[in-house]
């Protein structure tokens, strides 16, 4: 449909649980949470052929009040072009510090040994 498209920004999606872009032409996809927003879902998957950036970041005060408690896990193994992934999480509030819950990136082998990571302290990456 839009065959010069590679950048896709979706903002604040609350309850997405999975991305599938197949094998369209994006390479970047953007899925930020900021100002109110936060994830609902307990584990968010990612799949497309093409995709080599993921920014699944959030600075929320939603994610500060402690919204963002039932997030356990993100999968990427479904993108195997993936090289760089952002899932650092944080409060933007100066009166609410909690962090999310997401505790595991979810990638495979080969990824591991390539991947650049951004994520926060408590999160692991675990091959999957």
């Amino acid at each position: 449909v839009f065959p010069a498209l590679t950048s896709l920004t979706l903002q604040n999606n609350r309850y997405l649980e999975e991305a599938n872009l197949g094998d369209r032409p994006i390479t970047t996809l953007s899925c930020r949470s900021i100002g109110y927003g936060y994830c609902a879902a307990s584990e968010v998957v990612f799949k497309g052929s093409k995709v080599e950036t993921i920014d699944f970041s959030g600075a929320s005060s939603y994610i500060g009040y402690g919204y963002e408690t039932s997030l356990e896990s993100v999968d990427v193994t479904g993108c195997p072009a993936l090289n760089t992934i952002n899932t650092r999480r944080v409060s933007n509030s100066s009166w609410y510090r909690n962090e999310t819950s997401l505790s595991k990136i979810y990638v495979t082998a080969a990824q591991k040994d390539i991947l650049t990571v951004t994520k926060n302290d408590h999160t692991e990456i675990v091959v999957k």
